[in-house]
C-alpha cells in the first residue's frame, strides 16, 4: 500500500498543478492518473479548500429542462412519452446532473405537479418502464406498487420465478399427497427440498392435538403438577419435622420444671 502511494506520487510537482481548490479532485485525479484520495491529501496539506460547485442559476436549469425532453419522443398509439436516455437494469430511464442522478419519470412528474412528497414511488398506469408521460404517472406508497405488480401479472409465479424448486405439477402433486394425510417431511425427502419450502408453496399445516399426552403444552402441565406435588410433600415432611421437634423440647422442659 506505501509503495503504490509513493510510486503515485512520484515525479508529480504539486506546487505547479492546476486546478487544486479550483475543480475537483476526482476530475483532477483523473487527468493525472493518480487517486482521488492523493489529490485531496494534497490539497489538505496546502491548506487549500475544497471544490464548491457555482450555485445554479436560472440559465442552468433551462438548459437543463431542454437537453432532458429532447430525449422524449411521443408514441402515437399508446400514448407513451418514451426516454430515448440511458436506462437502468430494470429498463426505466435514468437522468440527473451535478453529481446527483435519478429515474427519468420521477423527475417528469415532479415537472409536472411539483416537489415530489418524500416516501412516496412513482407508479405507471401502463406498465411501460421507459415512459415518462405525467399522465401516465401517479403517486403511491411502495404497498401500492407491490399491489400493482402482483394485479397486473408482472411479477412471475411458481416455476415462472427463476428461484422455484419445484414445477407446477409437482407442485399440485404435493398438495393432493399431503391433503390425502402423507406427512410433509416424507414428501420433503422425495422432491429434494426442505419442508419450509413445501410450506411456502400453500401444503396444509397439519394442526396437532393439544390435548395429548406427547404435546409440549401437556408435558409442560405434568411437570408442574410434579413439582407443585414435591414441593407439597417435603413441605409436609418439614412440618413433620418441626412438629417433633417441638414435642421433644416441650417434654424436656417438662421435665426440667419437676
Amino acid at each position: 500500500m506505501t509503495e503504490r502511494k509513493l510510486t503515485a506520487n512520484k515525479g508529480i510537482d504539486w506546487d505547479r498543478v492546476e486546478g487544486l481548490g479550483e475543480r475537483s479532485d476526482y476530475a483532477i485525479a483523473a487527468r493525472m492518473g493518480v487517486a482521488p484520495s492523493l489529490v485531496q491529501r494534497q490539497r489538505k496539506l496546502r491548506g487549500i479548500p475544497a471544490y464548491a460547485r457555482p450555485p445554479l442559476q436560472a440559465s442552468d436549469s433551462i438548459d437543463w429542462t431542454n437537453r432532458f425532453w429532447s430525449k422524449v419522443h411521443p408514441e402515437a398509439l399508446s400514448g407513451c412519452w418514451l426516454w430515448h436516455g440511458s436506462v437502468n437494469k430494470d429498463g426505466y430511464g435514468t437522468a440527473g446532473g451535478r453529481g446527483a442522478r435519478t429515474t427519468a419519470h420521477r423527475l417528469a412528474l415532479a415537472w409536472a405537479i411539483g416537489p415530489l412528497p418524500p416516501g412516496m414511488v412513482v407508479r405507471h398506469k401502463c406498465d411501460v418502464p421507459a415512459c415518462v408521460n405525467p399522465d401516465h404517472l401517479l403517486l403511491g406508497t411502495h404497498a401500492d406498487n407491490m399491489k400493482d405488480c402482483v394485479d397486473r401479472g408482472r411479477k412471475p409465479r411458481g416455476e415462472a420465478c427463476s428461484y422455484s424448486k419445484l414445477t407446477d405439477a409437482q407442485r399440485a402433486e404435493a398438495r393432493r399427497r399431503a391433503l390425502a394425510g402423507e406427512a410433509i417431511p416424507d414428501l420433503a425427502r422425495e422432491y429434494g427440498v426442505s419442508h419450509s419450502t413445501l410450506r411456502v408453496v400453500g401444503l396444509p399445516r397439519r394442526k396437532r392435538d393439544q390435548s395429548g399426552p406427547n404435546h409440549w403444552r401437556a408435558k409442560r402441565r405434568a411437570a408442574e403438577t410434579a413439582i407443585t406435588a414435591a414441593l407439597r410433600l417435603d413441605r409436609s415432611a418439614h412440618e413433620a419435622e418441626q412438629r417433633e421437634w417441638m414435642e421433644i423440647m416441650g417434654t424436656k422442659e417438662r421435665d426440667d420444671d419437676r
